[in-house]
């Protein structure tokens, strides 16, 4: 019949092609993703514990959590308010 040999190599090399494959079609998805929705924000330094380079794209940044403020200074008159995104949720 079959060498055991034989079938665990061609098991592998299945599982190889399978997994190529898959590695292929996520990194295809990945670019498709980049060209759809460009980077508009990247932070760089030490962020979340690393030093590899954060890239927001626009629906990234609509998911963070927006933040509101209102604060007055010796410059302006009256309360303003600012919202956006505070620096601690951001990195």
């Amino acid at each position: 019949m079959f060498d055991p040999i034989r079938k665990t190599a061609a098991l592998a090399l299945l599982g190889m092609t399978l997994a190529a494959g898959a590695t292929q079609a996520t990194a295809q998805e990945e670019a498709a993703t980049a060209i759809a929705s460009p980077i508009l924000l990247t932070v760089s330094g030490e962020t979340q514990g690393s030093t590899q380079a954060l890239g927001f794209d626009r629906a990234a940044l609509m998911d963070l959590p927006a933040t509101t403020i209102r604060t007055s200074t010796i410059w302006t008159d009256g309360v303003h308010e600012f919202t956006g995104v505070a620096l601690s949720d951001l990195v």
